[in-house]
Formats: C-alpha cells, sequence, structure tokens
C-alpha cells in the first residue's frame, strides 16, 4: 500500500472536512473550521510515520487472520 497526503490527512484529522483537488499539499482545501489545517511539514511528518509502520501492520493483519483461522 502506497501512503499518501489523504491518508496522512485522514489519520491526523479524522473527522474533519476537506477538499483535496490533485495530490499535493498546495491543492488542500480546508472546510472544517473547528479544527486547525495541518501544516504540509506535519502532513509529511504524518506519511512517513505511516509509511514505516506499513509494515508491521500488514504483519499484524496476517497474525490476525491466522489466529482467526
Amino acid at each position: 500500500m502506497i501512503i499518501d497526503i489523504t491518508d496522512a490527512i485522514k489519520s491526523l484529522k479524522p473527522s474533519a472536512s476537506w477538499v483535496l483537488t490533485g495530490m499535493e499539499y498546495s491543492g488542500l482545501d480546508w472546510k472544517d473550521e473547528s479544527q486547525t489545517k495541518p501544516t504540509e511539514s506535519q502532513v509529511n511528518a504524518e506519511i512517513t510515520r505511516l509509511t514505516n509502520a506499513e509494515p508491521m501492520r500488514l504483519l499484524r493483519k496476517e497474525r490476525n487472520k491466522k489466529l482467526s483461522a
């Protein structure tokens, strides 16, 4: 799975309202007045964090599947 800006924003601000035009931070239109818009550096840091955590997430998913079986 490739982690992108949408994954990062959903992780940082799960209940926020926003629209993304394209796949760049400059296309982020923040609609939620009750929450602050994350900065580009916060989004980039979250993309890195999620990317680094992905192998363990996949491993846990496979483990849980085997435990269920």
